[in-house]
């Protein structure tokens, strides 16, 4: 029985382009959800204008000072509130701290008969604090209209004027420069490191302000809150390439910002009074190159609006916020959300006159109180472009514009007014499953965009979020091309559905195709004898879908990337965790090849060079021995004569790396004690590396090989070639790696004679009279295989491209 095709629909930009009622778009992978509830934040009303101003008149800016090496172990966090003096978290709470000394005064030049201008005096209260790349202190001194750069000890190290016709605000630093607010004109005035100021003032911004300002010194972008009514407030971003104004989404009464990642910020929603007990919300948005788009939501208690920051520690990074004893990390919560949402999918085509379509999987996740409930609508024809009607945005991407749509390539939505009855066919009870039951059983995809219908298959998937299941529903709208889908989702005030994907297969399979024509004659009992085979229909179809897929798992090409260690079992071969993906598939479509010729020369050499991803080359010790005599034609012209290296440069590569490193720790105690009156222990310590005359005999007479990585070296792959050489090597054989990150070949797999390669585990840039040759430099393309065949083909390549 051949297996139905599906039509997929999951990711953001095909979430994007359907109907949104009541829901939003978060998360990666991508999975739509129920929206906030309206435009209350908590179950709260919205602020008035004087809980705004309470929470502005207090905003400031914090930042953390590393302490000095061997000082202590603990950062410290410094705060500046408008009017007030820095403060320092203790333990016991928010402590002044001692002001910056002002720089030294400037004594008269010899000659002169007058005494230079004082600097004016440090401020005691700076409005604002930030931390610059590379951890130097900076204060923002509104009245005096410039900047303080603070030295280690807090003494004012130089002074940055403002000009004069900016009246400042906020201030932060990024890795870009220093970035002002301007209170004057809506506007940021940015001075890049080194360079001089510029201003960025987007030309719709005549009539508002700039109330926030947040930038961090490991990223580029500093951004700005434009003030604004509901649906109204704009992000300002300026970097290195100019400045960008995106809608905020889903914001009510923001005002606090942190960056939280270089496309991460976190945005604070006024709704109580400063140092209030109830929850005080936060919304996390993802700055993408063209929008702004909303993510999870947090929450913290009793914050009092001063400051945020950033907390690294062994755990990871925690967003802190300030209270009046101290302060709080954040934790994961949403604002109370709609009970309900709908989205109405855009068309899936079959490509099929009068398709009947079979099942429908849904990828979700369904709390406890929560459900979901599928319409669908079926037509061979779309609908005319006169009453095709736009698509509603999800409430994150709310602010942004959407073309008409009769200019819309998308295919359209199949309803002409949202919320349409007519023609919508509800669907029954869903079959509960395992999460993605049915991903392994798509023999095509229908996606769109889809660039690699195999992708999916070939490509690994990231592990389902926990409590992901699938729901499986049988589709029963009439026959027709083309398919619409309607899903409600229904929630509480906290937590709600979350849809990721959903899968429709067609055409629907039917054991009745199997059967005589004389089934068929009747309509009515066709159809009654069709839905009583429909029974066993579903698991059969299943099996033989299996069974259609089993090649694939046998493929190395197309073999999914979490079956591999099964493949790599049937077969006998164990990867190593270090390996990549396409190593070990290149390594199961040459496993035979290993096998027959596993021990050898050849053998040996192409699974290394499948390893490294370059054409390894092996060079056995015997062919570097000095001839025991010198000939010049037929005429002896006495002991063997040799250009460069010497037996002391091979007694001393006897030794292995870590015999190497564990003799010179042992050289450098014995030298410590040395120098001791009373050593402690008395005894010295024996040598770690004993002579033993069975070791030193097989190192003098053991068989020798280097094997020529053309790479640069990696300790990941230096590891895992070791490790291949140890397991496939003869017995009794000793081997040493020579990385060509820092010389050159002739040719792709050649050698110019034979050379000492000495102990060293690198090749040399190579001299051609007075020219230095470089890394990428190579002479003559050479022949590609060995005339005696005693050495593997391998196609020539550049191995300085390949990465490890």
């Amino acid at each position: 029985m051949t297996g139905p095709r599906f039509a997929h629909l999951t990711g953001r930009p095909m979430w994007e382009r359907c109907d949104h009622a009541g829901t939003r778009i978060e998360g990666t992978p991508a999975a739509v959800v129920l929206a906030p509830k309206g435009a209350t934040i908590d179950g709260s009303t919205p602020p008035s204008p004087a809980d705004y101003a309470a929470w502005l008149a207090r905003l400031g800016s914090a930042v953390v000072l590393a302490c000095p090496p061997d000082q202590c172990t603990d950062a410290h966090v410094v705060l500046a509130e408008p009017g007030k003096p820095l403060s320092i978290r203790t333990p016991a709470g928010w402590l002044p701290m001692p002001m910056p000394r002002p720089a030294p005064a400037a004594t008269p030049a010899p000659g002169l008969d007058f005494t230079p201008v004082a600097p004016p005096p440090v401020p005691s209260a700076p409005d604002a604090i930030a931390l610059d790349p590379l951890g130097r202190c900076w204060l923002l001194d509104r009245i005096g209209r410039r900047l303080l750069l603070l030295a280690p000890d807090f003494r004012v190290q130089a002074v940055v004027p403002i000009p004069h016709d900016i009246k400042p605000n906020g201030f932060a630093c990024s890795a870009f420069g220093l970035v002002v607010s301007d209170l004057a004109s809506p506007r940021l005035v940015v001075q890049p490191w080194g360079g001089s100021w510029r201003g960025y003032a987007p030309p719709d911004l005549a009539d508002r302000r700039i109330v926030a300002i947040t930038a961090d010194p490991a990223w580029p972008e500093a951004i700005a809150l434009v003030e604004g009514g509901p649906e109204r407030w704009q992000l300002l971003r300026v970097g290195p390439t100019g400045a960008v104004l995106h809608t905020l989404p889903m914001a009510t009464a923001p005002l606090q910002l942190i960056l939280t990642a270089a496309n991460r910020l976190l945005v604070g929603e006024v709704s109580h009074r400063p140092g209030d007990p109830l929850p005080y919300l936060f919304r996390e948005y993802t700055l993408a190159a063209d929008s702004v788009e909303a993510e999870r939501g947090f929450a913290v208690r009793s914050f009092d609006g001063r400051a945020l920051w950033l907390e690294r520690d062994c755990d990871g990074t925690r967003v802190m916020a300030s209270t009046a004893a101290g302060a709080r990390a954040l934790y994961a919560r949403e604002a109370e959300l709609d009970g309900s949402g709908v989205v109405e999918t855009w068309a899936l085509d079959s490509g099929i006159f009068g398709c009947r379509w079979h099942r429908l999987f849904l990828d979700l996740c369904l709390p406890a109180d929560c459900a979901v409930s599928i319409e669908a609508k079926t037509a061979d024809d779309l609908p005319p472009f006169e009453i095709r009607r736009a698509a509603r945005l999800p409430a994150d991407r709310a602010g942004d514009v959407r073309p008409a749509a009769i200019d819309d390539p998308w295919p359209p939505l199949g309803s002409r007014i949202a919320d349409e009855t007519e023609g919508w066919v509800a669907l029954g009870v869903a079959d509960r499953r395992t999460a993605r039951a049915d991903v392994a059983l798509a023999g095509s995809v229908g996606e769109r965009p889809s660039d690699d219908p195999l992708a999916a298959v070939r490509q690994p998937s990231a592990p389902p979020p926990a409590g992901m299941v699938t729901l499986e529903y049988l589709l029963t709208p009439p026959a027709g091309r083309y398919l619409w889908l309607r899903v409600r989702l229904s929630g509480s005030r906290r937590q709600g559905p979350s849809l990721f994907a959903l899968r429709a297969t067609f055409p629907r399979p039917s054991l009745l195709d199997y059967l005589p024509a004389y089934w068929r004659s009747d309509p009515a009992g066709a159809d009654a004898t069709e839905r009583a085979l429909a029974l066993f229909e579903g698991w059969m179809t299943e099996m033989d879908q299996r069974i259609d897929v089993l090649p694939q798992l046998l493929d190395p090409n197309l073999v999914p990337a979490e079956a591999l260690p099964w493949l790599g079992d049937f077969l006998a071969l164990g990867f190593d965790a270090r390996v990549r993906e396409g190593v070990r598939r290149e390594l199961l479509l040459n496993i035979a090849e290993l096998y027959r010729a596993r021990g050898t020369l050849p053998g040996l050499g192409k699974l290394l060079s499948i390893l490294a991803e370059a054409p390894v080359q092996i060079i056995e010790g015997f062919r570097l021995r000095r001839p025991t005599a010198a000939f010049v034609g037929t005429a002896l012209v006495g002991p063997a004569l040799e250009l460069g290296g010497s037996e002391s440069t091979l007694a001393a590569g006897s030794l292995e790396d870590w015999e190497q490193e564990l003799a010179g720790a042992h050289a450098a105690l014995t030298l410590r004690r040395a120098l001791e009156n009373q050593p402690c222990p008395a005894r010295d310590p024996d040598d770690p590396l004993p002579d033993d005359a069975l070791i030193a005999f097989y190192r003098r007479h053991a068989h020798r090989f280097t094997v020529i990585v053309p790479r640069a070296r990696c300790d990941t792959l230096a590891a895992v070639l070791d490790l291949a050489i140890e397991r496939n090597k003869p017995a009794h054989t000793l081997h040493r790696l020579c990385w060509l990150d820092a010389g050159f070949r002739v040719g792709s797999a050649s050698l110019v004679g034979i050379s000492h390669l000495g102990p060293v585990d690198r090749a040399q840039p190579a001299v051609l009279g007075s020219a230095v040759l470089s890394t990428f430099t190579t002479l003559h393309r050479g022949r590609h295989a060995e005339s005696d065949g005693r050495y593997p083909y391998f196609k020539p390549m550049n191995p300085w491209e390949a990465s490890p």
